[in-house]
């Protein structure tokens, strides 16, 4: 049953009123405070079998997460879940990322949304272990659900939240679809009487409902046929992989004779050393359980990769080396970071939707302000520097990708190595950038085609008034430093209406 800590009339969170003239100010203090490590029980710990697995499936269903939550806390002990989970979460939280304001900000509230912006930047940094952080917010891709308890304090002058992660064994799903948190002491609050307080990431991309989210559900199966292969395995590795030590006695011999040469064959796969009397005979059979390790072996192979895919991580990053097909390779790297790309507009949509636009509504006291974009840079969207071309690192499509345009076909060399462009060869007469000028004679007379014994500039035939040809002029010349003299301001002549009036001499 749900109890709230303290009745009182809120706004619902996804529209928080404007403000009013007394300015409001975030609850203060912790809601959720831990359990005691004492009190979470044992359950990580107990054997797994189909009957848990289903009784945790059910409490899922009904919307309780501690069963299912204790079910994932033990399947991450798991080598291959653990790396495959982790890589999926690390390729987002593992990058940077950038702020920026909205496209199209009407011109009244772009300095508060600039504002907001840098309220925000400011906010991440100030985060604790803030990759720590957007890891656990990431949790939700395999859990299900994560959520953050949000305390917020004054940070040089500013309202900003500390997230404080809240166990995912504590919280359950309402009738109305409301999300419920436990305390210490087993009461159970309502996430919607608190606005402001929690940040709560579920990544909405199957339809159902939010407890059918987690990719866990498509991989626990998988998991636990893996611990039984290994369970079969090392039994039938124990039992018919080791040699087979076999005595022959008498037929005369008795229970306590046969009892003292199994002793001694024991003492003698244990020290390989033994004694046995002249009717005693001791055969060592070599084991024949080869034809069942390929099997076994096959089988764990196969439960590894459905436990990659289940993830959404290509099985051959971790358990195949490079193949030789540079199309497969760009095909594999190009759906991960497109599903790398989704997983973090999921996370940045949460923080935008539970975090900044709080910032705003306590800092600068305004509802209505446009919310900053935040996106993580992935490669394709980092900028290619002239050096990296110059080495030869990028190719012709990466940069086409990082100037926005579409790429080339292989045909079209669009997979080719970059190259810088080709030095043009210097115009006769021209030096280069890092020769000293020489000086050129020229015809000293104002006709076409001509110069000025005083101009520094060569002229081409076609040239109009003397003027230095276009393809002759360097980038820079010594005559293009400031002048230390005042500029003084352009008059242009104005031409009388009358004809026969002489025009303005021009300054």
């Amino acid at each position: 049953m749900t109890k709230p800590r303290k009745p009182r009339t809120v706004a619902a969170a996804a529209t928080p009123e404007p403000m009013g003239p007394a300015v409001r100010i975030p609850e203060m203090g912790r809601i959720v405070r831990p359990q005691s490590l004492s009190a979470i029980s044992g359950r990580a710990l107990q054997p797994v079998s189909p009957g848990r697995i289903s009784t945790a499936l059910r409490e899922l269903d009904f919307g309780n997460y501690e069963y299912w939550a204790d079910m994932a806390t033990q399947m991450r002990r798991d080598p291959v879940v653990r790396r495959a989970y982790a890589t999926r979460r690390s390729s987002v939280a593992g990058r940077g990322f950038a702020v920026k304001a909205p496209p199209d900000v009407a011109p009244e509230m772009r300095g508060a949304a600039e504002e907001l912006v840098q309220l925000t930047k400011e906010w991440l940094n100030s985060v604790e272990a803030r990759e720590t952080f957007l890891m656990r917010v990431l949790d939700g891709i395999g859990m299900g659900i994560s959520v953050h308890e949000l305390v917020w304090s004054r940070v040089n002058g500013a309202w900003m939240p500390q997230p404080v992660p809240v166990q995912t064994r504590n919280l359950r799903y309402a009738e109305d679809w409301t999300l419920e948190v436990r305390d210490y002491d087993y009461n159970w609050y309502n996430t919607i009487n608190f606005p402001a307080k929690f940040l709560v990431h579920v990544p909405w991309t199957d339809p159902g409902r939010p407890m059918d989210q987690g990719d866990f559900l498509a991989c626990v199966f998988y998991w636990m046929f893996k611990r039984n292969v290994w369970t079969f395995w090392l039994i039938g590795a124990e039992r018919f992989g080791n040699p087979l030590v076999l005595a022959q006695m008498a037929a005369s011999s008795d229970t306590a004779q046969r009892q003292r040469i199994l002793d001694d064959l024991q003492q003698l796969t244990a020290d390989s050393v033994g004694v046995t009397s002249g009717t005693s005979n001791i055969e060592v059979i070599s084991p024949a359980a080869s034809g069942s390790t390929a099997v076994w072996k096959e089988l764990r192979e196969s439960l590894n990769q459905e436990i990659f895919l289940s993830l959404g991580v290509s099985p051959d990053l971790y358990l195949s080396g490079a193949n030789g097909s540079r199309s497969s390779t760009e095909t594999r790297d190009g759906v991960r970071l497109e599903g790398s790309k989704l997983d973090a507009t999921l996370m940045w949509n949460s923080i935008t939707r539970d975090v900044v636009r709080w910032l705003a509504y306590y800092n600068l006291r305004r509802a209505d302000i446009p919310l900053p974009i935040i996106e993580t840079l992935f490669d394709d969207t980092l900028p290619i520097t002239p050096d990296a071309i110059n080495v030869g690192a990028v190719r012709i499509n990466e940069v086409r990708a990082s100037l926005g345009l579409p790429a080339w076909s292989v045909e079209d060399g669009g997979e080719n190595i970059a190259k810088p462009a080709a030095v043009a060869a210097p115009m006769p007469g021209v030096p280069f950038e890092d020769e000293p000028a020489l000086p050129v004679e020229m015809p000293a007379d104002d006709t076409l085609g001509g110069a000025s014994a005083a101009s520094p500039f060569q002229t081409s035939a076609g040239s109009a008034g003397g003027m230095p040809a276009l393809s002759t002029m360097r980038s820079t010349w010594p005559t293009s430093a400031v002048s230390p003299t005042k500029p003084k301001r352009r008059a242009y002549a104005q031409l009388s209406a009358d004809p026969t009036s002489s025009p303005r001499k021009p300054r």
